[in-house]
């Protein structure tokens, strides 16, 4: 999987912060370069078929890729998150915050 093919989430923006249910905006990069996009627009982007992946820093900081970002609807409302588990949060992992 080359990195630069997909689009690398590396750190998000909740509306509810201490509880950090609600992402309301991400930070990514693809093909190097740096966006802000809402989460609606990253929905949107899964839904065409777009590839949207975790992006972290390991323990000797270099850059890795984690786990796929999927679409959950649960009760009309799209959540973005990694696993599928029935709960009405985002979910992308321990990603940095800003």
């Amino acid at each position: 999987m080359s990195q630069l093919e997909n689009y690398l989430i590396y750190a998000v923006h909740y509306s509810d912060e201490p509880y950090k249910k609600h992402i309301t905006q991400v930070k990514l990069t693809r093909f190097n370069v740096t966006s802000m996009p809402y989460k609606n627009e990253v929905v949107d982007a899964i839904n065409e078929g777009k590839k949207f992946y975790t992006y972290y820093r390991d323990r000797l900081g270099e850059w890795q890729v984690g786990k796929q970002i999927i679409v959950e609807i649960i009760d009309g409302e799209s959540y973005i998150k990694t696993e599928r588990n029935g709960i009405k949060a985002d979910n992308l992992g321990n990603l940095p915050t800003y």
